[in-house]
């Protein structure tokens, strides 16, 4: 469906900055009102028309209302399906990033029942990504001057659950150190309301990758309008019911157990036993706004994703190994004659107690203790570069005319 200029008759976009539809040909805004008059009386026009021409009712009116119509794009060369807006004159797959997609079919599906609008325009999804690449201490400089390739403003598909959990747990924890150290178990009885609990309903998105563009502030959630989605494109809802609801489960438990362990003062905190009493109270299916931002650095395509509504970036690209190595090994050099220092001091003073303390025990310990930390901080942003360099992520925004820079 193109929602069309009342002046003009060019396509409208919708504009993030003013929450308004854009006509770019002849530079007017318009509000939502203004736009659903104007359709109405249309749609009354082309009704008529029909009407006299002996067609009887309109299609559109003999339509489900929880339906609406939209053009299905099929690659002939994946097979991958697409619903793309009027507005986008794309012919390249967004998958395999083939120019071999070709209109396929008109369908109706299913209407979501609310849309979180873009917030968030190109030009500042580029820029939060710029000041992110600009204060990576070890990003490469030709990282931080990549020519950008493609820019795509999508909407994801979402299911989004309110979940009653409520548990009786028994848990175990560690308490106390060394010698005197036991196993103390614990009682708890909970319960927690979780709204909005999300889960993508697209198959072609990576779960990890959703996960990190929230959270979505849902009090800016309105009802369903095409009007949100001109100039944008979207992906069809296409992943199975069950194992969303399954999903949607593990997260609640998983942040339910998180909440109760917190309760427990004590250290390698576990449930040994638990019966949980879970209830889906609501759930609704919902478009979410993102950007995918593609650029290539070696040969190797990176998509950068910033949420459509906070600014919020997640992604990671590679590092300047070498300047990261000298640094690394220059603060080595600084802190381990440091921390030997203390550790003599320990020494001395326990000495002087009475106490016989191992300096080169204590002092292997901290540089286990050091390491472990930088490798688990490298293994977060390996896990995180990952995901920016994914297959899947390249084959859900790929090349399109319409987002060159």
């Amino acid at each position: 469906m193109t929602i069309k200029c009342p002046g003009c008759g060019a396509a409208l976009v919708y504009d993030a900055v003013s929450g308004k539809m854009l006509c770019t040909h002849c530079v007017t805004y318009y509000g939502e009102q203004e736009i659903g008059t104007y359709t109405q009386e249309k749609d009354k026009f082309d009704n008529i028309q029909e009407d006299s021409a002996g067609n009887g009712e309109s299609e559109k009116n003999r339509a489900d209302e929880d339906e609406f119509e939209c053009e299905i794009y099929k690659c002939t060369n994946c097979g991958a399906e697409l619903a793309i807006n009027d507005t986008e004159s794309s012919t390249f797959c967004a998958y395999c990033g083939q120019p071999t997609i070709v209109m396929s079919r008109i369908v109706r599906q299913k209407k979501p029942q609310g849309i979180i609008p873009f917030e968030i325009t190109k030009q500042q999804a580029l820029q939060i990504l710029r000041n992110k690449l600009n204060k990576g201490f070890f990003v490469p400089k030709e990282v931080k001057d990549v020519q950008i390739d493609k820019v795509h403003g999508i909407y994801i598909p979402y299911k989004v659950y309110n979940i009653d959990y409520e548990d009786e747990m028994v848990l175990s924890g560690v308490v106390g150190t060394g010698k005197s150290a036991r196993i103390k178990h614990y009682y708890r009885h909970a319960k927690i309301n979780f709204e909005n609990i999300t889960m993508d309903a697209s198959v072609m998105l990576d779960d990890e990758s959703s996960i990190r563009l929230e959270p979505y502030n849902f009090f800016k959630c309105v009802p369903f309008s095409q009007i949100y989605m001109s100039g944008f494109y979207s992906n069809i809802k296409d992943d199975d019911e069950d194992r969303l609801k399954e999903g949607a489960l593990v997260r609640a438990s998983n942040m339910f157990d998180e909440q109760v362990k917190k309760t427990v003062h004590a250290d390698e905190v576990k449930v040994q036993k638990h019966n949980p009493c879970v209830n889906i109270n609501a759930e609704r299916y919902v478009m979410l706004p993102a950007w995918f931002v593609s650029f290539r650095h070696n040969g190797v395509n990176n998509t950068i994703m910033v949420n459509g509504q906070t600014g919020k970036c997640v992604g990671a690209v590679e590092e300047d190994k070498k300047k990261k190595s000298i640094f690394f090994w220059t603060v080595a050099a600084v802190l381990i004659p440091v921390f030997y220092i203390i550790i003599n001091l320990v020494v001395k003073y326990f000495s002087s107690e009475g106490q016989e303390v191992d300096a080169f025990k204590l002092l292997g310990l901290g540089l286990v203790l050091i390491f472990a930390t930088a490798f688990g901080i490298s293994s977060k942003f390996e896990d995180s570069r990952k995901l920016t360099k994914a297959d899947t992520m390249k084959r859900f925004a790929n090349d399109r005319q319409e987002g060159d820079e």
